[in-house]
């Protein structure tokens, strides 16, 4: 598919399908396949030959490289390594060696997600687009443009400073949204690496109801809040789906407090 909306659509298939026991594999290319310089060519013979390995994730196979779908972003518009796993090591490396049939492959086994359940596989909804959205906070941005944007939707995700910092007035708007008890706020940060954090400006916010979303990608943050508004849950547990670790697309820390990233 196009790589523009490949890191969303890759993660969105990761919640939709539950039980999974086999490769789900994205690519695409930067230049088209019709191109002699093209670059699909390659992701495409990748990506089939990750398809025979046992590893049942929903995968974005690019430029020799293969990610976790829900673990991507899209970085570059220009060049063929167009996407990289910020958060998260890639699940493997492909290499076919130029003019033979040797192909070197790494499959980075402790990170694969292996699913313990023998049920079959259950395709499961998303909510309407319309329904979610996505608000980049920046400085000097007025209580009313936070009101005004969130009236529209049943969740939002908020893009915040650092780990998790937001100006005064933009946290007295979110307060009384999220106390409205409606809606659902999901707050990562606009940093490419790492996440949000429990500090102290968000203390508050996270006890009336504010979901941190820890170190998810604006494109996992976002499907997956389509993922949990779909079900008939109620806003509270909800808000306790979207903090745990459906589909590896957060860090968890181990009991030795080192971070596992799974």
């Amino acid at each position: 598919m196009g790589t523009d909306a490949m890191a969303y659509v890759g993660s969105a298939l990761s919640f939709m399908l539950q039980h999974l026991n086999k490769p789900v594999i994205f690519t695409g290319a930067m230049i088209p396949i019709s191109y002699s310089s093209t670059d699909g060519l390659n992701n495409l013979l990748c990506s089939l030959i990750m398809a025979t390995r046992k590893v049942p994730e929903v995968m974005l196979c690019f430029n020799k490289t293969v990610f976790r779908a829900n673990r991507t972003t899209k970085l570059d518009s220009v060049n063929f390594d167009a996407f990289i796993s910020p958060n998260m090591s890639p699940l493997a490396t492909v290499d076919v060696v130029e003019g033979t049939l040797d192909v070197n492959i790494s499959v980075k086994e402790n990170l694969v997600r292996r699913n313990p359940v023998t049920e079959d596989l259950d395709v499961l909804p998303v909510c309407d687009k319309a329904d979610v959205g996505m608000l980049l906070l920046y400085p000097g941005m007025s209580a009313d443009m936070v009101m005004c944007f969130a009236r529209d939707f049943k969740g939002v995700v908020l893009l915040s400073h650092g780990a998790g910092n937001m100006s005064d007035e933009v946290m007295g708007a979110l307060e009384k949204l999220v106390k409205g008890g409606d809606r659902i706020f999901v707050n990562i940060t606009s940093c490419l690496r790492g996440g949000v954090a429990t500090n102290t400006s968000l203390k508050d916010l996270v006890q009336s109801g504010l979901v941190l979303g820890m170190d998810m990608t604006p494109q996992a943050a976002f499907t997956k809040l389509s993922y949990v508004l779909a079900t008939n849950l109620s806003i509270e547990k909800k808000k306790k789906l979207l903090l745990q670790n459906l589909r590896g697309e957060i860090t968890v820390k181990t009991s030795d407090s080192e971070e596992k990233k799974r």
